[in-house]
């Protein structure tokens, strides 16, 4: 499972923009005392993210479950996304089931 978690976070960062890598730190106050303190960004738009996770919506929850103990914004985001994505996808069964 890690090794898929570390192939969609290079996905993810074959997106890098070093101009939004810098500023989104500062649009979300990540400095110290800030409400995102701490918060680390790889410097990629949402789009981008969403691009990635629609493409792994079908990974194992496990995978999601790795990407959403990253550092990175980004893969803790796409994880979210792709279980969005599995949710929209599932059945009133399989929405209201335990992962």
């Amino acid at each position: 499972m890690r090794q898929k978690a570390k192939e969609i976070e290079q996905e993810i960062r074959e997106y890098i923009d070093p101009v939004k890598r810098e500023y989104l730190p500062k649009f979300f106050k990540t400095g110290k005392g800030q409400y995102g303190e701490g918060d680390k960004f790889l410097g990629v738009v949402v789009p981008n993210t969403r691009l990635v996770a629609k493409r792994h919506k079908e990974v194992p929850f496990e995978v999601m479950a790795e990407l959403l103990q990253s550092e990175w914004h980004e893969c803790r985001l796409c994880a979210l996304l792709m279980l969005v994505e599995r949710f929209k996808k599932s059945d009133e069964k399989e929405q209201k089931s335990d992962l």
